[in-house]
């Protein structure tokens, strides 16, 4: 999870990452998955959204790991509309 928090940094201007619950060890193929799913969060953000900052928040609960990426882009939502969000739940 830090490796996807570096990366974060060096797509956009300003990342913020915060982490809710306490932090766990996860197995490793889960890991992967979270990183993965952050990366692909972010790259969206960059590649469509037009976006100068991004939001990560990772939340730890008892059996699921829940992930959220959101940005202040432009979306794909009406013009009224700003920014987009795209949410993974994953558990192991």
């Amino acid at each position: 999870m830090d490796a996807a928090r570096g990366e974060a940094g060096s797509y956009l201007s300003i990342v913020d990452v915060r982490v809710e619950g306490t932090p766990a060890a996860l197995p490793a193929a889960l890991d992967l998955s979270a990183y993965r799913i952050i990366q692909e969060g972010l790259t969206n953000t960059l590649k469509h959204a037009q976006a100068s900052h991004a939001d990560v928040v990772i939340q730890y609960r008892t059996d699921t790991l829940e992930i959220a990426v959101r940005d202040d882009g432009r979306g794909a939502w009406p013009a009224t509309a700003r920014g987009t969000a795209w949410s993974e739940r994953a558990s192991g």
